[in-house]
Order: structure tokens, then sequence, then C-alpha cells
């Protein structure tokens, strides 16, 4: 009595952790389990699918930790850690009046199944065989609200419980190889009166009481057997299942495992043209990280944990002969420019893993205008595109017709959608297609900003502008007099006057700036916003250097900074007030002098914008002391 207390506490242990298990993979598939989306990679199939593709070590550390857990209590790890046995655990409880009977071994189908997949696998580089046998990637179908593959799962185990781990299932074919050849495992000891209790609980079918055998190779460890028999005649200690197989035996297996291989040689030269097919006929665009299309088909499981992990629900699944892909035809999503969830959580390395920095720089397609159905091409205003790229490759731009338009910059897109999700048109007048060769590059990275520049009013400074600047160039685009340079090589918008001036009366481009980079100001504000610094070279004035007075400075300058006054000599000469100076440019353009202008604009020291002193107040008129009212004042 004491040994089956002892069975039916481990029991119990069992169950709780395989509840545990299953809670824990339940939320690993919705948003907001960050964590626990991780513990994806301790599964055995995914994780020795990672070893292959990439030799992930966390792979390789959960691979060799499963193999030896499984050489010690054999296969506990499809009772207690794959989500898939938990479920089939969890069905058979509910057809708990359904009595288990012993099932066949079909050793030999076990074998082929699992030899074929893992050799297509290894050999032939193509997960196909996992996308529809692998546990974990049938299980993220049915977490991914997968009506009939849970379906199928519940009229196969109302057959016969485990009958797919022990004649379908690669990893339990690959667990059973160590399990069965394990030093340790169940044995029926004197004590069984061969009742056959033991066979009404046991889900895998392993166990024959009249033979006094128990299969090792099946047993997945549930001791649903032992805790029910009521003589504890079931122990655990030295496995005597092994034997050396006969010649004939050794004979079948040896063709069981050439025929797998010989089909993952096949799939080695099939499948490549396979995959191209698939992807041209389907013309998706891959998740980051995939690398390229054909590597990505390969090695891809579909086990839905990126689809359900996306914030934005724009990573669609496969299906039952695609590939995984970004849907922004039916979503209207994008994929996030600061997010790298799906290569973070993808457990078979089928995505490789990007740094934050390497991901927004990867291209995963490119936008494409339809010129037709944009607004902006049609003589209406639309500029909602251009701020929403976050990859700074689409501007607005001015044609000789006037009219403002988006342009795509194809060297900097990273086709992420941004630009398409913020489109008003239905259907949409922006697509996305696939890059070249179905390849995911780098897209150059942005300029380094140069701080050393001149702002436009309302920026702030530099290092604000450069934050909050998306490069849409609805600023440059309407700005009249050609003032405000798109960003360049000198990586942040910034004005240049060599075309004409920053107007005293002109506050268009904070009106027209759609994420506040540049803040709209009021007029008299605008008008005291000191830019930058107006520095004047007498050795090359013409004022300064001969007797003609120039006086194109002072005339321009809208705040009196400048004024023409006499030298020593009696000359007219420019003279700066620098206090009320706003380097708004109105003396740089105008100046005759060149190449080299005599008076330039200089950067601010710190780049931060100041106001500079009220032309009125410094110019205002001395009022005359008012005449008393009054003689008291009189001595």
């Amino acid at each position: 009595m004491a040994r089956s207390r002892f069975w039916r506490s481990l029991h119990a242990l069992r169950i709780c952790l395989a509840v545990l298990t299953i809670i824990a993979m339940t939320l690993a598939f919705g948003h907001g389990a960050d964590c626990l989306a991780l513990i994806a990679k301790a599964n055995f199939g995914p994780a020795l699918l990672s070893v292959i593709t990439r030799f992930s070590v966390t792979g390789a550390i959960a691979v060799v930790a499963v193999l030896m857990l499984t050489a010690i209590l054999g296969r506990a790890y499809c009772s207690v850690i794959c989500p898939l046995g938990i479920l089939q655990d969890a069905f058979g409880a509910l057809l708990f009046w359904r009595k288990n009977h012993p099932q066949p071994r079909l050793f030999l189908l076990r074998k082929g199944v699992g030899v074929t997949v893992w050799s297509i696998a290894f050999i032939g580089g193509w997960a196909i065989g996992l996308r529809f046998l692998e546990p974990y990637t049938i299980f993220g179908a049915i977490a991914a609200y997968g009506w009939l593959p849970a379906l199928v799962l519940l009229a196969l185990v109302a057959w016969r419980r485990r009958f797919f781990c022990n004649s379908f299932c690669p990893v339990g074919a690959l667990l059973a190889c160590t399990a069965v050849h394990a030093p340790f495992g169940l044995r029926f000891t004197e004590r069984c009166v061969k009742c056959g209790k033991c066979v009404t609980v046991c889900p895998a079918g392993c166990l024959d009481p009249k033979a006094g055998t128990i299969d090792n190779g099946r047993c997945i460890r549930c001791l649903a057997c032992a805790s029910a028999c009521p003589f504890g005649a079931i122990t655990y200690g030295h496995n005597p299942g092994f034997r050396f197989p006969t010649r004939r035996k050794a004979l079948t297996v040896g063709g069981v495992l050439a025929g797998g291989a010989a089909v993952g040689v096949a799939a080695h030269f099939v499948s490549p043209s396979i995959i191209e097919n698939a992807i041209r006929r389907k013309n998706v665009i891959c998740p980051p990280g995939a690398g390229d299309a054909a590597r990505f088909a390969s090695k891809c499981t579909d086990c839905r944990l990126c689809v359900t992990q996306c914030p934005t629900e724009v990573i669609k699944p496969a299906g039952v002969a695609g590939i995984v892909h970004l849907d922004y035809a039916t979503t209207g999503a994008q994929c996030k420019f600061d997010c790298k969830r799906c290569t973070e959580v993808c457990p078979t390395g089928a995505l490789l893993p990007l740094t934050l920095a390497e991901k927004q720089r990867t291209r995963l397609g490119l936008a494409v205008i339809d010129t037709q159905r944009c607004r902006a091409f049609n003589g209406e205003s639309c500029e909602v595109c251009a701020p929403a790229c976050p990859a700074h490759a689409l501007h607005m731009v001015r044609r000789e017709d006037n009219s403002i338009v988006p342009e795509v910059d194809a060297e900097r897109c990273i086709g992420c959608g941004a630009c398409r999700s913020a489109c008003p048109m239905e259907p949409k007048a922006i697509v996305v297609v696939p890059p070249e060769d179905d390849k995911q590059t780098l897209v150059p990275p942005l300029p380094t900003p140069h701080y050393d520049v001149i702002c436009p009013p309302g920026a702030g400074s530099p290092q604000r502008l450069r934050s909050l600047c998306t490069d849409c160039n609805l600023c440059v685009a309407n700005c009249l007099p050609q003032v405000i340079q798109p960003a360049g090589e000198k990586g942040i918008i910034h004005l240049a006057f060599d075309k004409g001036m920053c107007e005293d009366y002109c506050t268009t481009c904070g009106n027209v700036c759609p994420t506040g980079a540049i803040t709209p100001l009021d007029l008299a504000i605008k008008q005291r916003s000191r830019l930058g610094l107006a520095v004047l070279e007498p050795s090359i004035c013409v004022a300064f250097s001969t007797e003609n007075s120039c006086g194109a400075c002072a005339e321009h300058c809208p705040t009196g900074a400048l004024r023409m006054k006499p030298d020593a000599e009696g000359h007219l000469v420019p003279m700066l007030t620098t206090e009320l100076c706003i380097g708004c440019g109105s003396c740089e353009y105008p100046c005759p002098i060149r190449p080299i202008k005599a008076i330039r604009v200089h950067p601010l020291t710190d780049g931060v914008q100041v106001l500079a002193t009220d032309r009125n107040e410094y110019f205002k008129a001395t009022e005359p002391t008012p005449a008393p009212t009054s003689d008291a004042w009189l001595i």
C-alpha cells in the first residue's frame, strides 16, 4: 500500500507539472506573454531544428538536456513538457468512460516516419515533414484558433489515445530510440496478478501483463499504471526490454533507415525548385530575419508563435502549402519600426535574431505608389504618407507644375508598410512588393547628423529636430524661397541662403510640419527667433575696400541689425548689432560678392534657438518728459 501511495503521489505531481506546462504554453501564444514565449525554445523539435538551422547554443542545451532526461527517466518529456502530448491527455480525460486497450506496436511505421522526417530536415534541409507532424507545431496551430487540427486530434484520441505519439510523431520516434536503450525503465514484478487494470488506464497501450512486459520505447511515463495498480506490481529499475536485434530485424531496420535517408537525399535536390515555385506563385513578403524567402520557407515549421506574438497582427500563417508572410493588403497594418518580437521568439531559427538597429535597416520589400489612385497626383492635397515613414524614405517634392507629390527613395525604403497603413485611399494608393530576388538586404544607414547647421524657425535645436523629423520634406516642398533644404549628407533638415532668405512674414514651415519637429510659431515670436548669427568680413566687403557705398545687406535686413554708419573716414559701412540679428539670411542672400559672400550666417554655438531683442523696443523713440502742471517746483 505504501508503494501505491508513492506512485499516486508521483502521478499527481506529474499532472500538476503538466498543467503548469500547458497553461504556460497556451499563454505563450497570446499577447502580453513575452517571457513565456521564450519557453518554446525548450521544446525538443524546435530546439533540434534550431541546431540544424544555425547551431543555436540554447537549442543544443535543450536537446542534450531532453536526451539525458530520456536516458534516465524514459519519455517523461512526452507527458510533462510536450504541449501536444499533454493536450491529448486532456482530451482523453474528457473521454473518461472509454477504456484504454493495448495498441499495436507498429515498430516499422514509427521508425520509418521518424527517419524520413528527420532525414528530410537534416539531409534535405527542408522542414516540410516537421510542419505537419512536429508536435509543438501542431499545438501552435491549435493554440492559434485552429479548430480543424483540434477536431482531428480529438478524433484520433477518441480512437486510440496516444496513437499519434507512438506512430507518427518524429520527436516520439527519436526519443523512443533513446528510451528503449536506456539502462532503467518500468517493469512488472512478481506481485502482478495479471488483472489488467493497468492496461485500462495506459494511454500509450504499451503494457502486456500477460507476457509480463512493458514497451519502454512507447511508454510516456505518465505513471497512470503504477498509481492504479492495487498491488504495487509495477516498479522502476533495470530495463529488461533491450535485446540485441535478430538478423532479420536488423536488416529490416537497416532497410527503413536507408529508405528514409534516400528520401532525404531526394529532398535535397527537389526541394529548391518546389520552394521557388511556391514563392513565385504566392509573391510573399517575409518577416524580418527571414534572410531570403527560399531559406525561410525551408526552415519554418509554421508553429505560429510569431503570428500570435506580432503586436500589429500583420504576420499571417503559411496554411497548407504556403509560407508565413506579412499581409499588408487584408490587415491594413504595418511592421512596427521599433519592434523585433518575431525574431526573438522564433524557436526554430527560421527567423534569425536581429538587433533593433539591424531590423530597422532590413529591407522587407519596396513601397510603390499607384499614381492613378494617389490624391496628390490627381490634383488633391494629401500629405499623410510621407510623415508616417519611419525610415526617412518617403519625401514630398514639388513638381514643375507646382504640385506637391510623394516620392519613394528606393535606396532607403525598407517595405515596412507604414506609408500604406497611413494612406486614406481604399483600395490603397501604395502597395509593397517583395524585394528583388526575394532576398532581404540592409539599406544604407542614415547619415550621421551634422548639428552645426542652421535649423528652420521653430525647430528649437538640431537635436530636437532630428529626433522628431521623419524627412517627409513637406517643409522643403512648401518653402517658396527654397531656403529649407533636405537632410542629404548633413543628415538633418537645414537652411541654406544661396537661393533666398527666410522671409520675415512667413511661418509656413511650422504650419505644414505634421510631426511637431518644427513648432508653429506666432508671427511676432518667429520674427524674433534667432536661427543663426551673421558674421561680416570687412576685408572682402565692397563698402570697406572701396569708396563705393553698397548697403545691399543693410537694405534687406528686416530687424535693423545691419545699418549703414560712417566710419572714421566718413565712408558709410555696414555695422552689425548682434542682439538684434536673427540669422534669417536677408543679408547673405543679396550680398553681391562672389564666390564667398562678405557676410554669412553662421550656426549658433550651442544650436539652441533663442529670442533676439525685440526690434520695436530697441528702436523705440525716447519720449519727452511731460511738462509740469504747476509751478510748485519753483523755489
